[in-house]
């Protein structure tokens, strides 16, 4: 009898070493259950095969189930190297039919098992597409002058999901290029000038999205400007100590468009930026007058120049440079101007320093000349001076047109 007693405790305690392993090695996570049931829209009727999948938003455990037996679905989200949810973790049950009927309902974990049942809706909202950004993002005028540039869009539903997103930028019915799902997408533009995209979106009911559209515009290409006459010959001599340029400027294909006026720079050996004035006399022509800074004549020395414009997109555009010797060799001169009766066009060959403005030639002319006018090209209309009267006593400068009235 002794020994028989003995050898059953031996038994006992294998058996209880036996149980303490399988006990070591079971996993600290515990079985979490989610179940219910899924109605149809009229919140009654249970639907069998709804896809059901049941997501903990702080574990990140998902699992999915088909509804059967009058629409019952049980999840276990107990995970074994995550866990399972603790009380008061989001639960988040999203049931789709696969026919636009969808629920999505976010509950808080309350102990398992847990019942949460779900009633179908029917989705008939379109998704909506949306421009999160245009990169690099073009300038206070809607261009940019880099390539490419990228379109990023998100797309999103409220109920079914997106299945598709369609763009073209051919034309608003297509061809179409399909972007499937509902990640962010983009798209990058390197054509110069303006590329319109079209672009809606699907959801998985069958919800279409309005096309809507977005223009990318695009200028890599610079204005050219070029110096037309009377502007001087590069390495040629100025007698007067004023410079007169003229230059033509074009904003070649696409075109975005001049963004301000045509600029002059001009400069000597001492870097002495100097005065000039600028007229628009016709389209896209523009010419200056060049003078020291209080508008006497240059000094004798060599001027260097060049033209410049920038379109709106930024592109900066140059003419080629130019150099002009200023010598002011004193001279006298004689001539004689014959008038008759009426209007007389005239101009003075050299600046006179006898003739500074217009009562001055007045004078020169004689009691004859009863009125002197000249085409002012800024304000776009004449101006006209009457002798004896203290009114439009314009400047005169040799080289530029007059009219004189003689009686």
């Amino acid at each position: 009898m002794k020994k028989r007693l003995e050898s059953k405790i031996v038994v006992s305690l294998v058996i209880f070493a036996i149980l303490s392993g399988l006990t070591a090695s079971i996993p600290a996570q515990q079985p979490y259950v989610v179940y219910g049931q899924v109605f149809d829209t009229d919140g009654v009727t249970p639907v069998d095969g709804v896809n059901v999948t049941v997501t903990c938003i702080e574990t990140t455990v998902s699992r999915s189930y088909i509804t059967s037996n009058g629409g019952w679905y049980s999840v276990d989200l107990g995970d074994l190297d995550l866990g399972s949810p603790s009380l008061g973790d989001t639960i988040r049950i999203f049931a789709d039919a696969g026919d636009g009927r969808t629920n999505i309902t976010e509950v808080t974990a309350t102990g398992t098992p847990q019942r949460v049942d779900l009633i179908l809706e029917e989705d008939t909202t379109p998704p909506i597409t949306n421009i999160t950004a245009i990169t690099p993002e073009p300038n206070k005028y809607g261009w940019n002058n880099v390539t490419p540039v990228t379109v990023s869009f998100n797309r999103s539903d409220d109920k079914s999901g997106v299945t598709y997103t369609n763009y073209s930028t051919a034309s608003a019915g297509g061809p179409w290029t399909t972007e499937p799902g509902e990640d962010p997408f983009e798209v990058a533009i390197s054509t110069e000038g303006v590329t319109t995209i079209w672009y809606y979106s699907v959801d998985n009911a069958g919800n279409v999205e309005d096309t809507k559209s977005v223009d990318v515009r695009i200028d890599l290409t610079e204005p050219t400007v070029v110096f037309i006459d009377p502007t001087p010959a590069n390495g040629s001599v100025n007698t007067t100590g004023y410079v007169n340029v003229t230059v033509e400027v074009t904003d070649p294909t696409p075109g975005s468009g001049l963004e301000d006026i045509v600029n002059i720079s001009v400069w000597n050996e001492t870097e002495l930026y100097l005065y000039n004035t600028t007229y628009n006399f016709d389209e896209h022509r523009y010419y200056y007058n060049v003078s020291s800074p209080d508008g006497t004549p240059l000094p004798d020395g060599n001027y260097t120049y060049k033209v410049y414009a920038k379109d709106i997109a930024g592109n900066t555009g140059m003419s080629e440079t130019r150099c002009v010797t200023v010598v002011k060799t004193p001279s006298e001169y004689n001539f004689t101007l014959n008038f008759v009766a009426g209007y007389n066009m005239i101009s003075l060959p050299v600046n006179d320093t006898s003739v500074i403005n217009a009562s001055s030639l007045a004078a020169k002319i004689g009691g004859n000349c009863t009125q002197i006018s000249k085409w002012d090209t800024v304000e776009q209309r004449y101006v006209s001076y009457v002798p004896g009267v203290p009114l439009n006593n314009f400047d005169v400068v040799g080289g530029e047109g007059y009219f004189v009235k003689m009686i």
